[in-house]
């Protein structure tokens, strides 16, 4: 694991605003490091009870479960490609996989020698068709809270050193990806904000009575189809002006009726 190298894709994924992108950006930027053959981010988040990866013993970890967001890397031979998050590998329950000590306890995992701990392995028989011979992993850590897990498997040897600067690494990442998860999470409030926003401006516009859309300063942003035929555009002060102005307004319309009715 080369140090700069790392830091160069903790630099390109920090400005990306999808979510997606940082995933993609860290796991190819991984995988692209010398002797890994796959990279891959599982975050946290709720599941579901009773499907096919799911322990049936009732455990409450049954709840919460990570899920496969992005993959990176290839076969020994080319032949495979392992950039899907789809199948049977795509969900792993959090208390029964082998992400469990990384995501439960918050403790990274170096394993220098896979032959020796094929048991982290399902199936086993991958070690050696892949020639893989080291695994680590780490917690996804953002303002102490785990949101997921890093892992890499490689085709070499990974070292004490190694692990040091994958955690690094892992602690800027998750703060990428949490931002990236916040502005997206910004976005959808917003655009559901702005549905409700017009659906509110269809409502008071059949109403046959002057209706505004008041802003926290107090300023006026929609006047209904009624007020917009009386004033012409939405009238630029504070309510109680407003108000003031309807009444002088009405006085005068009064004043002058009455004017005529007489003369």
């Amino acid at each position: 694991m080369q140090a700069d190298s790392l830091l160069s894709v903790v630099a390109q994924v920090a400005g990306e605003h999808r979510a997606d992108d940082v995933f993609q950006g860290i796991v190819r930027g991984l995988a692209s490091q010398s002797g890994v053959a796959v990279a891959r981010i599982w975050l946290l988040s709720p599941g579901e009870l009773g499907d096919q990866n799911s322990p049936q013993d009732g455990s409450p970890e049954q709840s919460e479960s990570f899920h496969l967001v992005a993959s990176s890397g290839r076969s020994r031979d080319g032949s495979e490609n392992w950039s899907s998050i789809d199948g049977s590998s795509s969900r792993v329950p959090k208390a029964y996989a082998k992400v469990d000590p990384i995501g439960k306890t918050g403790d990274s995992v170096l394993i220098r020698d896979l032959n020796q701990n094929k048991e982290w392995i399902d199936p086993q028989d991958w070690i050696e068709r892949e020639g893989l011979r080291s695994f680590i992993g780490n917690p996804l850590v953002c303002q102490g809270k785990i949101i997921g897990v890093l892992d890499i498997f490689s085709r070499e040897e990974l070292t004490d050193q190694d692990s040091l600067w994958v955690r690094i690494f892992s602690d800027q990442a998750a703060v990428a990806i949490t931002n990236a998860l916040a502005f997206e999470a910004l976005q959808r409030a917003r655009a559901i904000e702005e549905q409700h926003t017009q659906q509110l401006r269809q409502v008071i516009d059949l109403a046959p009575l002057h209706m505004f859309i008041w802003e926290a300063d107090g300023s006026a942003s929609y006047g209904n189809k009624r007020s917009a035929e009386y004033f012409g555009k939405i009238p630029q002060m504070l309510p109680m002006e407003f108000l003031d102005l309807v009444a002088h307004q009405t006085m005068r319309r009064s004043s002058s009726t009455e004017s005529r009715t007489h003369w």
